[in-house]
């Protein structure tokens, strides 16, 4: 079963970030006692997921936090320790995978080491590409208390995390996280424009007409803007929206606002298109009698 989570949920955790790193093998932790009692060593999480130390001997770690360990190892002590106090840190976290999918530039499985954040996890796969869209999702495996696995997702703005207004954004990823970059919904423009193609929404839900109209470099050589169109929908149920962008360049229409996927048709005006035609014949022939005559 998947929960939508959104980060704002996450933001008290995000207080401490790295405080519910599970331990795992080949994690090298520090144990040392603050009291003065002669305790202070240097242990490696073994393959089995124990570590040993003196007093308490063979003591199992992986799967619990350093203060998780802590607490577990005075609470041991006690038995051979008036008043215990020992401190467990990480020196050297061990590798561990998570998955980047989508519109990065290097997607797959890539390591991430000890305490990492999102922003790390997509630096290393490369970075966003330009046609990202403006959600990341996080499907991270939990298991419930009857020892089933299950699946929560982490909606996050990509916007929030870039622009580090929401530091809560930037989780912290856990070992087998898949991370989902979704592409960029598109809106298209195409006929008589400068530079016609399709282009991003980014974080916005729509983009109106005469932004479209912006990004395309501006109406072409021979347009008709009085009798563009809005394309929407599939093939099947595609309906046409008439829109005299003519009028909303002179400011006598409001804008007019284009959903993901729509197409922002400027036809070309066939008297213009052949007086133009004309007109580069005639140059081309004034040049061709230059040339000749030369």
């Amino acid at each position: 079963m998947a929960i939508g989570i959104p980060c704002a949920a996450l933001a008290q955790e995000a207080e401490q970030p790295c405080a519910r790193y599970p331990l795992g093998p080949l994690d090298q932790l520090v144990v040392r006692s603050l009291n003065g009692e002669k305790i202070n060593e240097t242990v490696t999480v073994g393959a089995d997921g124990s570590i040993t130390l003196p007093l308490v001997g063979r003591f199992m770690a992986a799967g619990v936090t350093a203060e998780d360990l802590q607490r577990r190892l005075n609470s041991e002590l006690k038995a051979y320790v008036r008043e215990p106090n020992v401190a467990v840190s990480i020196v050297a976290a061990q590798s561990r995978h998570v998955s980047v999918l989508g519109a990065v530039n290097q997607p797959g499985v890539h390591v991430i080491r000890g305490c990492s954040h999102l922003m790390d996890a997509i630096s290393r796969a490369g970075g966003l590409r330009q046609d990202a869209g403006n959600s990341i999702k996080v499907t991270r495996t939990t298991t419930g208390s009857n020892a089933t696995a299950s699946y929560r997702v982490i909606d996050i703005s990509i916007s929030d995390l870039i622009q580090a207004q929401k530091p809560e954004a930037n989780i912290v990823v856990e070992p087998d996280d898949v991370i989902s970059i979704p592409l960029g919904r598109l809106v298209y423009v195409v006929g008589a424009v400068q530079k016609a193609g399709g282009f991003i929404l980014n974080e916005r839900d729509n983009m109106s007409v005469l932004q479209a109209l912006s990004l395309a470099g501006g109406l072409g050589q021979t347009p008709a803007p009085q009798n563009a169109r809005i394309l929407r929908g599939s093939n099947e149920k595609r309906k046409e929206i008439p829109v005299d962008v003519s009028h909303i360049l002179d400011g006598k229409n409001a804008d007019v606002a284009l959903l993901p996927d729509d197409i922002l048709f400027i036809p070309s005006s066939t008297s213009k298109k052949v007086a133009i035609r004309t007109l580069e014949a005639m140059i081309q022939t004034a040049t061709g009698l230059v040339i000749w005559r030369r």
